[in-house]
Formats: structure tokens, sequence, C-alpha cells
């Protein structure tokens, strides 16, 4: 067999090990962006129509006292 016909096997060989990793890492950064955007949606909106904080606690009571 000749050295091009070789290569051009191991190519082909190697070619699903390469899609795989692309696929694991491209699937793991949208996640890790998913997860992150998600988090900072649910904290807007929770700033925007969560519920508001309306009384002073004693602390703060005190540090207007002084």
């Amino acid at each position: 067999m000749s050295s091009l016909v070789q290569s051009r096997l191991e190519t082909i060989n190697a070619a699903p090990r390469v899609i795989g990793a692309f696929t694991a890492f491209t699937v793991a950064g949208t996640l890790l962006l998913g997860w992150f955007f998600s988090l900072r949606l649910f904290d807007a909106l929770m700033d925007k129509y969560g519920p508001k904080q309306t009384e002073t606690t004693a602390t703060e009571k005190q540090v207007v006292e002084i």
C-alpha cells in the first residue's frame, strides 16, 4: 500500500475523534454560556419583578440615627 493511501486511511480513521472532540467542546461551551445567561436573566427578572425591600432593617435605622 502506498504512503498516500496509508495517510488517507489514517486521516479518515482520525475524523470521528476530531468530530467527537469538536462536538464535546461545542456542547460544553453552549451549556456553560446557557447557564451563565440564564442566571443573568433570572437576576434581571428578579430585580425588575421580584419582591421589593420596603422596610428598613434595624442596622439601617441605627446608621441613620448616627
